[in-house]
């Protein structure tokens, strides 16, 4: 979790500079290179919680696996409701 919170947090500070460039720069628009770091910053960010996400997912369905099921009650129990 730390790891996707430091690369957003680099995102965020990358897509800034970005944009400040295309907003100060001679010619107005982003460049092709820039699109590209901002597609790939994206993508690692959905990479991140995509795994995040499934491992929980694998832990959760292992945990659900290895509980124990109960046992049924016994017959004097049984009988006497």
């Amino acid at each position: 979790m730390v790891l996707a919170a430091s690369l957003g947090l680099a995102l965020n500070l990358l897509m800034f500079a970005v944009l400040w460039d295309a907003l100060r720069s001679d010619t107005p628009g982003l460049s092709e290179n820039a699109t590209q770091v901002i597609i790939a910053g994206f993508g690692g960010i959905i990479g991140l919680l995509g795994g995040y996400v499934g491992g929980r997912a694998v832990e959760r369905s292992r945990q659900e696996r290895l509980r124990p099921v109960p046992s049924p009650p016994a017959d004097d129990e049984a009988s006497s409701t």
